[in-house]
């Protein structure tokens, strides 16, 4: 059972967010459209771009429901597995026989469904979260680098608030 940060940090431009959002998120993301965490305020930071603000987080959610992205397909949960399978059912896409990376496994169906789609699927699964590690070099560049915790269903938000040095104010 994989346990998280007690506090996530999320950087953002804007300086007054109600709440978080994975509705108005990039597609292009490494792990499609979600409310991007990280645990390095360096990384959170990067996404403040100076004059916005990096905002603490705190999740309440089952990790069971979590999908590890860097893990192979035998180390997912039940659940995780079984979603990720009906989501290739309702895809209408074979389900790939040479790769054992949930990562791999998961973009595989994007020919079939669009990512934001995909995301939604999961997350009517009730898989709330996609984490895993990102390189530097992908899209989101050098502000994205380590592990990335995406969360595809704002319900698992139990706090936010503005997050200043290793203090939550609420």
């Amino acid at each position: 059972m994989r346990l998280f940060p007690s506090c996530l940090l999320h950087g953002s431009p804007k300086n007054s967010l109600a709440r978080l959002c994975a509705t108005y998120s990039d597609e292009s993301a490494p792990f499609g459209p979600a409310i991007y965490l990280t645990e390095d305020p360096e990384v959170a930071s990067c996404y403040a771009k100076g004059t916005g603000v990096i905002y603490a987080v705190q999740l309440a959610g089952n990790s069971e429901l979590t999908i590890s992205m860097n893990a192979p397909w035998k180390n997912l949960s039940v659940d995780a597995r079984l979603a990720i399978t009906k989501l290739f059912k309702v895809a209408n896409a074979p389900f790939p026989a040479n790769t054992d990376n949930a990562r791999a496994i998961i973009d595989s169906v994007i020919p079939a469904m669009c990512i934001r789609k995909r995301n939604e699927f999961l997350a009517a699964q009730g898989i709330w979260m996609l984490y895993g590690y990102i390189d530097a070099v992908e899209q989101s560049g050098l502000c994205g680098s380590g592990v990335q915790y995406a969360v595809l269903s704002e319900s698992v938000i139990e706090s936010q608030g503005v997050w200043e040095a290793s203090r939550f104010v609420g």
